[in-house]
């Protein structure tokens, strides 16, 4: 923590289809994990709006710390009997 805030983990994500609607909400779908098994929900989503074929936008956690040796973002999304899971190793 410098200056009184709480260091940010940023997503940049971005949903493209021609089938449906995209209605996620990423506020409840997001999540992210650290390699401590530790989860923490969104602080925000700073992008399009539910609906339409193409959104984009960045959504932004409060930082695990200490800080782990890996973590993974996940989405559920509607439909989908699995989780979406993208993984980064930290050095």
């Amino acid at each position: 923590m410098r200056g009184g805030l709480a260091a940010l983990a940023a997503f940049e994500v971005a949903f493209d289809t021609h089938t449906q609607p995209l209605t996620d909400d990423l506020m409840k779908s997001g999540e992210l994990i650290a390699s401590s098994g530790t989860g923490a929900a969104p602080l925000d989503w700073q992008g399009d709006p539910p609906g339409g074929h193409h959104r984009k936008g960045v959504l932004r956690f409060n930082a695990p710390a200490p800080r782990p040796a890996s973590f993974e973002l996940h989405i559920s999304r509607p439909g989908e009997a699995q989780v979406r899971a993208f993984r980064w190793e930290l050095k």
